[in-house]
Formats: C-alpha cells, sequence, structure tokens
C-alpha cells in the first residue's frame, strides 16, 4: 500500500513537471503605451508594449499588439488592446499566456476645425491626418505620382516602427524602376508621420545610418518626415520642395534650406 502510495505520488509530481505550463504575461497597462493621433472622430491609436521577456524572448518575437476597433476614432470611445502570439510557439516553450487584452478610453483627439468659405485650403503639415492626404494633394498639385504603398498598423507594428504613426512609399512616374538599389521600395520618396518633432529626425538620423544609396533629399516639417530618391532630377526636387513650401505655411526656400544642409 504504501509502495502504491509512494509510486502515485512520484507519477503525479512527474505530470506536473514535465506537463505544466508557466504563466507569462503578454501585457500590462504599466508597460503598455497607447497614443492616439489624429482629430476628434478621425482618430487613429497606436501601442507600444515594453514587456520584461524574461527567458522567453524567442516566443516574444511572436507577440503583436494591436487596437481594436482603429479608425474614425472619437474621445470617450473604448478601444481593446490586444496581444496576439503563435500558439506552436506557447506550446513549444510551455507558457500560458495571460493578461492578454485590456480596454482603454480615447482620449487628447483635438476637435476638428472648420475652414471658412475664404480661407486658404492650401494643406499644411501642422495639420497632416494622414499620409493617403499628403500623396492626394500632390497629385492634385500635379506631380506624377503613380504608385503607392500604404503601410497598415500591423507592418508598422512588424517592422518596429515605435514612432511611426502612419507611413507610405510613393513612385515618381518619371523614374519608376530607376532606383540605384536593387531590392529598393518604390522609386520615388517616403512620407512618415511621427508621433513627434524628435521622433521625426530620430527616424532621419536612423534611416541615413543604414541607408545611402537610394535616398539623398531628407525633409522635417514638424513630426512629418519626408524623402525623395536621389534618381529624381533637380528639377523634379524642386518641384516636389514647391509644394513642401506651401504646406509649411509658405516659409519660402525651408525645404532647399534642409536639402543644403544635406539632411
Amino acid at each position: 500500500m504504501l509502495v502504491v502510495l509512494i509510486l502515485g505520488v512520484l507519477t503525479t509530481g512527474s505530470y506536473f513537471f514535465f506537463f505544466a505550463k508557466t504563466d507569462v504575461s503578454l501585457m500590462d497597462e504599466k508597460d503598455c503605451t497607447v497614443t492616439f493621433s489624429g482629430t476628434n472622430g478621425k482618430g487613429k491609436a497606436n501601442v507600444a508594449c515594453m514587456m520584461d521577456q524574461g527567458n522567453y524572448n524567442d516566443f516574444f518575437t511572436t507577440v503583436k499588439y494591436t487596437v481594436k476597433p482603429n479608425e474614425n476614432l472619437k474621445n470617450g470611445q473604448t478601444v481593446y488592446v490586444e496581444a496576439r502570439y503563435d500558439e506552436e510557439s506557447a506550446r513549444h516553450y510551455r507558457i500560458h499566456p495571460v493578461n492578454t487584452s485590456f480596454k482603454t478610453e480615447v482620449e487628447g483627439l483635438e476637435e476638428p476645425v472648420e475652414k471658412s468659405v475664404q480661407e486658404d485650403t492650401t494643406l499644411q503639415f501642422s495639420n497632416l491626418e494622414s499620409v493617403k492626404q499628403m500623396i492626394d494633394f500632390l497629385k492634385e498639385q500635379g506631380l506624377p505620382i503613380s504608385d503607392v504603398f500604404y503601410y497598415d498598423q500591423a507592418t508598422i507594428v512588424d517592422e518596429e516602427l515605435d514612432q511611426v504613426v502612419d507611413k507610405a512609399y510613393f513612385e515618381d512616374q518619371t523614374i519608376a524602376g530607376k532606383s540605384s538599389k536593387a531590392n529598393a521600395h518604390l522609386s520615388g520618396g517616403t512620407i512618415e508621420i511621427c508621433t513627434s518633432k524628435q521622433a521625426a529626425y530620430d527616424r532621419l538620423n536612423k534611416v541615413n545610418s543604414i541607408d545611402h544609396h537610394q535616398y539623398m533629399y531628407n525633409y522635417v516639417f514638424g513630426k512629418v518626415y519626408v524623402r525623395l530618391d536621389k534618381a529624381l532630377s533637380l528639377e523634379q526636387v524642386q518641384a516636389y520642395e514647391a509644394v513642401f513650401d506651401q504646406m509649411n505655411n509658405r516659409q519660402t526656400g525651408s525645404a532647399k534650406a534642409m536639402r543644403d544642409a544635406n539632411f
């Protein structure tokens, strides 16, 4: 009887040793920062979580953080931050994910400003809400943009662009496919709306530190970081800069000054 009891205890202990899973927290409100951008009724959210990964670094590379819903947000609205993970990886490391979601309230979105009929309707960097808005404006000004790749929120998270709220590559029809870099994105330029002006400069410095091939012309207007492909001629660059200056509260020569400073 005693032997049977001992065997039972050993068997139970072995079961828990080999099959028990470790609770691992995937997110916590104090470790996650949710930022909101845009205007009330047209807001978007971005989330960045800095979790203590312990001994599970490989598993945490599969964890992606999302916000739902994440379009046309308004102040006071409840949104849900969720952590998505690879279930096969969790089984492999014998992990039981906990704290996989929390809810928060949208706040800080500014009220949209209604423009009078006589007001200048030129788009400004100071009130730019999305990269699509800027792309559309560039097209309206006659710039030959032939193709655009817009980043969605999942791509921004996958590429760990923590300081970027919205991003797009665009192709200039006159230099399509002429980039000097074989694996480059669309030949033309890139627009990034960042979380702050400092974040825009941080992005500029990071891009320049790792890629000197495709982009020669860099500009920062407030929290908007723009770069143009060096395959563009000076005349073509100046055409873009003329529109940038319109959007920069008509500060004549500001874009040229940035180019001359080799940003």
